[in-house]
């Protein structure tokens, strides 16, 4: 990766502790799906950019770290993206699922009224996922 961005992804920790922090209030208000999941996906992440650090900083000459270190904190750093990328692709999949059945109830109103009633259900329900 090219240091310039790896100098942009230096503080991305802050915008995702903050993440958290507002999930876990909006969470105390309405339950929230895959809160735990969401949440351990992003302490990855942040945990991944930490252990990054020293791995750039070794790259660029700032800072020299025995071998060893530098091949263990690499594995970690590769434990981190990996664990967070399962947990994305996990709350991705979850968050689909119910958006399945919340699009099936949808059609099954269609049976029940007519299809301009289903048509605005339908354009107000992506509306709704889209501004959240």
């Amino acid at each position: 990766m090219s240091h310039t961005r790896k100098v942009l992804r230096f503080g991305k920790e802050i915008p995702l502790i903050t993440g958290i922090r507002n999930r876990l209030n909006a969470h105390e208000k309405t339950p929230q799906r895959m809160i735990f999941w969401r949440t351990l996906s992003d302490l990855s992440l942040i945990l991944y950019f930490f252990t990054d650090h020293p791995l750039y900083f070794q790259s660029i000459g700032f800072w020299k770290y025995d071998a060893a270190f530098l091949k263990s904190c690499d594995y970690i750093n590769n434990v981190f993206w990996l664990l967070s990328s399962i947990f994305d692709i996990m709350c991705t999949l979850v968050e689909m699922h119910h958006l399945q059945k919340e699009i099936k109830q949808l059609v099954s109103i269609k049976d029940q009224s007519s299809s301009k009633t289903i048509i605005h259900l339908i354009i107000f329900f992506f509306l709704n996922r889209v501004l959240k």
